[in-house]
């Protein structure tokens, strides 16, 4: 979507439009914590890794919301995602 969005070719490599530096959350982060890394980092899903590093998951503000998590915050967390993220 980022590279369509900005014009470029849809049929590009993935590795050319893809975010390299992805952050992420070890599994055992605190819900509030991982709210609060989402709002650093202006995103509105959380890789999730376990120990070893491995990708294990992916936290959402719609898996959040869903589980009747604190609605309050989970909307501040995505007006404050929508604030910082930017195209480039």
């Amino acid at each position: 979507i980022r590279a369509t969005a900005v014009g470029l070719d849809p049929a590009l490599p993935v590795v050319r439009v893809m975010t390299d530096d992805v952050a992420s959350c070890p599994d055992v982060t605190l819900v509030d914590d991982v709210l609060d890394a989402m709002v650093t980092h202006g995103v509105r899903r959380m890789p999730i890794r376990s120990g070893e590093g491995k990708l294990v998951g992916i936290v959402s503000l719609s898996d959040l919301a869903c589980l009747h998590w604190d609605k309050g915050q989970v909307g501040q967390t995505l007006a404050d995602t929508c604030g910082t993220r930017h195209l480039q």
